[in-house]
């Protein structure tokens, strides 16, 4: 599956976007302001295509795929419990104490095969 990327025109259309956090070719954060809004409002019944349009973001340019995987995370986030965050919850430091331990143990084991994969590459040398 080919990844979407933005062009430059693009680009520049997102950032003028006051709810754009970040926008890079390949990644669109967005404020935490958005996200809450984005939420309140999925909630109570609106398409998460319309939230987007709305809000001033061209759901074609964006993406449908993309929606819809922003959709999910923010829902799952929201049903565990996790604190919505600015821009993207990958960069925030990670707190295992917000997490169920089904979660925890399974990013435990992505670090754990990630350090693995790190260490044989670093053997290599």
């Amino acid at each position: 599956m080919k990844k979407t990327t933005f062009t430059d025109e693009q680009i520049s259309i997102l950032k003028a976007n006051p709810y754009t956090y970040n926008v890079t070719p390949a990644v669109l954060k967005f404020t935490l302001e958005f996200k809450t809004i984005f939420l309140e409002r999925y909630k109570a019944g609106e398409k998460a295509e319309e939230i987007f349009r709305d809000m001033g973001y061209d759901p074609e340019m964006v993406g449908i795929t993309r929606i819809h995987r922003f959709r999910d995370r923010m829902v799952n986030d929201a049903k565990n419990g996790r604190e919505i965050v600015e821009g993207y919850r990958k960069h925030a430091p990670k707190d295992y104490s917000c997490m169920t331990a089904a979660e925890t143990i399974q990013q435990m084991q992505q670090e754990i095969i990630y350090l693995h994969q790190e260490l044989d590459f670093i053997k290599k040398f």
